[in-house]
């Protein structure tokens, strides 16, 4: 209402999500969602994109777009280490240029795996005493306290801090897209079994998503598509109706695999890092299926601003620096 005050209590907001995501009749049904832009020039976001590499979803986006001679179909790579203004979503500027172009219509598609590492069961996991008292990294969320326990060290707190605020963008994104007849998914580790550990997907915010048109959870395990461990994970997805039909075509194997992914390797490093970059045969299915929803519709020979086209070049011209430099 006009005049009043927004709370700044989080609890207060989790109560309003709660009561919006289980009404009977949500107040967005009652509206249809914008139509979307019929320009050949489709823009796809990836945030978070990390380094770029042959056989990740971008580069089955751009090998599968070439068959599409009506549409130029982009993706708009946001990481920082691929630019350290537009690809750093910490900054309100940056978080701004993304959601403004994504309400005017000019980006239509957006994919993410926001980081886990604040959010991860392996905290749980005792990893023996040469990890210190704690025995690895300590749990700093839980059910109860999904946004940071009470007690943090700066370090932790900073963490939590960058790790809510990433996750936030994606639902943001995606929410935005949901009003613009967009497409595109959400990525992370599907919620434990165990009801004492924390998970996005029982957040009373991604209920609340969940109830907006055209969205939807969709579950698999990684270890179908080539991960070196089962790696059980959820898919918030917007739109993209063949994604199921896509990951059963790309599976590997029918079984998955035994390896471990928490702990320490025999280098000193964390199982889980290498897991952070999808298996090739989930890419594909995953850039299949938003390619088949982009090239859906039809199109026409309306331009996008010319400020988002000279974005993206120069992000491809850096990630394939970046492929470059870091490829083996």
């Amino acid at each position: 209402r006009a005049g009043e005050q927004m709370s700044t209590d989080i609890s207060k907001w989790e109560t309003w999500c709660t009561d919006l995501a289980f009404q009977t009749e949500a107040p967005w049904n009652r509206l249809k969602p914008l139509p979307r832009t019929l320009s050949r020039q489709k823009v796809i976001l990836h945030a978070y994109a990390g380094r770029r590499r042959p056989g990740d979803i971008e580069w089955y986006i751009d090998a599968a777009a070439k068959q599409f001679s009506t549409f130029m179909i982009f993706v708009a790579s946001v990481d920082i280490v691929i630019d350290a203004v537009y690809g750093d979503i910490s900054r309100d500027e940056t978080r701004e240029y993304w959601m403004g172009h994504i309400a005017q219509g000019h980006v239509v598609g957006f994919f993410a795996g926001p980081p886990c590492n604040t959010w991860s069961r392996a905290r749980h996991h005792s990893l023996g005493s040469k990890d210190g008292p704690f025995g690895g990294p300590r749990v700093v969320r839980t059910p109860t306290e999904p946004w940071g326990v009470s007690s943090l060290r700066l370090r932790e707190l900073a963490q939590v801090n960058i790790g809510t605020l990433l996750l936030g963008f994606a639902f943001n994104c995606i929410v935005a897209l949901a009003m613009r007849s967009g497409t595109g998914f959400v990525e992370h580790p599907k919620d434990p079994d165990q009801e004492e550990m924390v998970s996005i997907w029982r957040l009373p915010i991604l209920r609340m998503i969940l109830a907006l048109p055209n969205l939807r959870l969709v579950h698999l395990a990684q270890g179908l598509f080539g991960a070196a461990s089962a790696k059980p994970t959820t898919l918030l997805v917007l739109g993209m109706p063949d994604i199921e039909v896509m990951l059963h075509k790309q599976r590997i194997t029918a079984h998955l695999p035994h390896g471990a992914s928490v702990g320490r390797g025999q280098d000193g490093q964390f199982r889980t890092a290498p897991l952070k970059e999808y298996p090739p045969a989930f890419c594909q299915a995953l850039a299949d299926a938003l390619i088949k929803e982009l090239t859906s519709t039809e199109c026409s020979e309306t331009n996008l601003p010319a400020d988002l086209i000279t974005r993206r070049s120069e992000e491809r011209r850096v990630g394939k620096e970046c492929r470059s430099r870091w490829s083996p």
